[in-house]
């Protein structure tokens, strides 16, 4: 009775391994299909080019820009405070004392 279940669990396996394999192999063949199928002249992307547009894309920021950029901000943000502060009542200049 044992080697029954054994072969009739081993049939299972086999088949299951059986079925993945002709799913993938399926679908490499559609997939070689499909690449056929596409034309020669479809327009692949470009360095340096959007892949929908073809238009040409920025040019990566170096770090000397993105250090300048950085410190704009925060002169931007303390010159902000720094008009708050002096816009505020009187009881907040004294606390906040620069």
């Amino acid at each position: 009775m044992l080697w029954i279940t054994l072969v009739v669990a081993a049939s299972f396996f086999v088949a299951f391994i059986a079925m993945g394999y002709f799913a993938v192999q399926e679908r490499e063949e559609q997939h070689g299909r499909e690449g056929a199928a596409a034309p020669a002249d479809t327009p692949f992307a470009k360095p340096g080019k959007c892949p929908l547009c073809n238009a040409p894309l920025r040019r990566p920021a170096t770090s000397e820009e993105i250090v300048f950029a950085v410190e704009h901000r925060i002169d931007a943000e303390l010159r902000d405070i720094a008009l708050a502060l002096h816009s505020a009542p009187e009881s907040f200049g004294r606390i906040f004392q620069a």
